[in-house]
């Protein structure tokens, strides 16, 4: 019998005796978790569409300004070395170009290290011609500005920091007295952390009453104007379309926060975050927990098929006539 027939292995897939889904399913069992849950997805979404146009309308603003400007720095710097010439807006437009083609040589150097620098200049010519080209056409489509980029970008940053006070909520995220904490006997440790989610959520209360009336005044004058006032000047978007989401936020964080103090009373949730519930969290949002997890226990798998191999391997090279002659 050879050593493979002595050891009977069979091979089997690393992380076979694992189900991955143990390791984050905490919590989101009932029909309320499931109803909170998907609305965390939905503002997953929206915070993500948020700061995407958050993002494309600043970033089409200073393009505007940067190719709008008949004038810039190097126009100014030239002049400051050269003096005053005609042709200075000629050179400062050469040494504009020169700079820029020089940037996108090297960004496309840094992408790709591997390749020769004639490919590399190959690309980074096309490549700055087109991030030129591109200059020009935001300012030909839009020839006034993007005067309503601030106040879009704003409006969104409100509603991002608003929802993003409901997301944190929802995982457990927010600033707690971690030290207090600790210093709490075990046997109260409950009652102290339910107590702390309701004297938040009272100024949480608050703080989304204040906000609904600011809100409804806003909605108030804008439909008693026929739609004409309470609008932002530099965009047509109401006040109260961005004022909302105070209340929104707040109202999402009330509800998290009462119904994390009853899980807590109840039993149903621990008093503090588990590891294993932040990484959780934190794969919702972006980390993949689920696979960190997976990955621990299929760490600590293969140390035990190691052991295993290992004392089967000791066990299949044994000799018995080794242990019947110390008997003897």
């Amino acid at each position: 019998m050879d050593l493979a027939e002595r050891l009977s292995f069979q091979p089997r897939r690393l992380g076979w005796t694992i189900n991955k889904k143990r390791s984050t399913d905490f919590l989101r069992k009932t029909r309320i978790a499931k109803l909170d849950k998907a609305i965390y997805q939905g503002e997953r979404w929206f915070v993500t569409a948020a700061l995407s146009i958050m993002i494309a309308v600043v970033f089409l603003s200073i393009v505007w300004n940067f190719f709008s400007t008949p004038k810039g720095k190097i126009y100014d710097l030239l002049e400051l070395i050269l003096g005053e010439s005609d042709d200075l807006a000629v050179i400062a437009t050469v040494v504009n170009v020169t700079l820029w083609t020089a940037i996108c040589i090297f960004g496309v150097r840094t992408a790709k290290q591997d390749w020769p620098m004639s490919k590399v200049v190959q690309y980074g010519i096309p490549v700055s011609i087109a991030g030129l080209l591109f200059g020009k056409a935001v300012v030909w489509i839009a020839p006034s500005g993007l005067v309503f980029s601030q106040r879009v970008a704003l409006s969104l940053l409100l509603w991002v920091v608003m929802v993003g006070s409901s997301m944190a909520a929802y995982s457990r995220r927010h600033i707690v007295l971690q030290a207090m904490q600790k210093a709490i006997p075990e046997d109260k440790l409950r009652t102290h952390a339910a107590l702390g989610l309701t004297i938040a959520s009272t100024f949480t209360l608050f703080l989304a009453v204040v906000g609904w009336t600011y809100a409804m005044n806003n909605l108030k004058t804008w439909i008693d104007s026929d739609m004409h006032a309470g609008i932002f000047e530099s965009i047509a978007i109401p006040y109260w379309t961005v004022t909302i989401s105070v209340p929104l936020g707040f109202g999402l964080t009330l509800a998290r926060f009462m119904g994390h103090a009853i899980f807590i009373l109840n039993g149903s949730m621990d008093p503090v975050p588990t590891e294993e519930e932040l990484k959780a969290a934190r794969g919702e949002i972006g980390a993949d927990a689920e696979f960190d997890e997976f990955a621990r226990l299929v760490e600590a798998e293969e140390a035990l098929m190691n052991e295993l191999e290992s004392k089967a391997w000791d066990t299949a090279t044994h000799d018995p006539t080794e242990t019947d002659d110390k008997d003897s």
